[in-house]
């Protein structure tokens, strides 16, 4: 059973996902993201990226029982 944690895989795609929404606001508007658009970009991804992380992780656990 997946246990939630913050693994390295996860911290990366919050990273990533941050970088992208950064860069695609700074590209639109000319200026950095204000704070509210940073927690309302947090509450969006979250109920996404957790269930791919454990995906991720479920698929990683599998392919090394193969192995």
């Amino acid at each position: 059973m997946f246990r939630p944690q913050f693994s390295t895989a996860l911290i990366v795609m919050w990273i990533a996902a941050w970088t992208v929404f950064g860069s695609i606001w700074h590209l639109a508007t000319g200026h950095t993201p204000p704070l509210w658009a940073h927690i309302a970009v947090t509450v969006v991804l979250f109920p996404i990226l957790t269930p791919l992380e454990a995906a991720l992780a479920r698929r990683n656990r599998r392919r090394g029982a193969v192995s």
